[in-house]
């Protein structure tokens, strides 16, 4: 068997590396000090909503950052923050004015909030984290074939690479209004004065290249297998997405692939009575089948059905019990349960 670890724990795992000692972990610690400060007191919680109320905000409720799954749970919560920061600010600012044991604690979280850094690095953990929750939810989905995780992996690295340079839509417009009020020291976020003195643009410019190459390079090391194993790299020729269009490039479509996967799972095939001289056979008429009638099929619905029904055919049987030796591929696709082919890609795990 092919043991793979599961891609989405994989990919956090990946980023818990790449995040490690930057800026980011500072504010996943304030994200979490807000959370526990809103859920324990209904009373300060109403406060927030109040004072929203009279801003003219609606106030999101500070959520958990943390979980299985964390990516889009992270998301969410600096959404809320990014949403609430005007009420929230305001709110901890009054806070620590007020006589409490809270006022010192608030008064520190109110200073790293309204911190320049601090929402530079926000709005581009914004920008990143959209793009990773949405490749950590298409990993959790069950219809995702090997050369899916490959090709989104991919496009993944390619739109976080493009942000080392260029902008995304929630760090766009910060990073403007910090650039632009350079001399005044002075910029605006959600009607809030940020001071320019924890940070320069070169500094924070050097801070997001860092952080992306450390994301794509964590990607890449833990994603390698994908790339590399020449049993997984064949095992994408079962995704029928991945088939030629022309008609005259099936014929070799797969072939040393089918036999590679043969030579590995030789023993286990054999001692599953699987005839392994009649794949080769097998494996060049389902392909025809498969780019005459199911090329766009979605890979889990096909070989599902193929793995599972006992007399399952790939093209639609006919209505009756008429002759049908004039349907074209429907008696040369009678890949049932015990077929050489199915037992085969069962085994790869495609």
């Amino acid at each position: 068997m092919i043991k793979v670890h599961c891609i989405a724990h994989r990919l956090e795992l990946c980023l818990k590396d790449a995040f490690k000692e930057t800026y980011f972990t500072q504010i996943d610690d304030l994200l979490t000090r807000l959370y526990s400060l809103y859920r324990r007191s209904a009373k300060t919680w109403r406060q927030l909503k109040d004072l929203g109320e009279a801003l003219e905000e609606h106030v999101l409720k500070p959520t958990c950052a943390q979980g299985t799954r964390w990516i889009n749970h992270r998301r969410k919560t600096l959404v809320a923050l990014a949403s609430n920061y005007r009420s929230l600010s305001v709110h901890l600012l009054q806070g620590a004015d007020e006589p409490g044991q809270d006022k010192v604690k608030l008064k520190a979280y109110w200073r790293q909030l309204t911190l320049s850094k601090f929402v530079l690095h926000m709005v581009l953990y914004q920008d990143l984290l959209a793009e990773l929750s949405e490749l950590s939810l298409d990993f959790q989905a069950d219809e995702l074939s090997l050369s899916s995780v490959r090709s989104r992996v991919v496009a993944s690295q390619t739109a976080l690479l493009r942000q080392r340079e260029k902008s995304g839509p929630y760090l766009r417009p910060v990073l403007n209004a910090f650039t632009s009020t350079s001399s005044a020291a002075i910029f605006e976020f959600k009607g809030v004065a940020i001071s320019h003195h924890s940070t320069s643009d070169e500094a924070f410019r050097h801070q997001r290249v860092e952080i992306v190459n450390r994301i794509t390079d964590c990607i890449s090391q833990r994603f390698a297998t994908f790339s590399t194993d020449p049993l997984l790299l064949a095992a994408e020729i079962f995704d029928p997405h991945n088939m030629p269009e022309n008609i005259s490039a099936i014929d070799p479509y797969g072939d040393e692939e089918v036999q590679r996967l043969c030579e590995h799972f030789e023993p286990l095939l054999l001692g599953n009575g699987c005839n392994v001289a009649e794949v080769e056979r097998e494996w060049l008429r389902a392909k025809h089948d498969i780019h005459q009638h199911h090329r766009k099929e979605a890979f889990l619905v096909l070989w599902h059905r193929m793995l599972t029904e006992k007399r399952s055919h790939l093209s639609k049987p006919p209505s009756s019990h008429q002759d049908c030796t004039g349907l074209p591929c429907l008696h040369s696709t009678k890949l049932n349960a015990n077929s050489q082919l199915s037992r085969g890609s069962k085994e790869t795990g495609a």
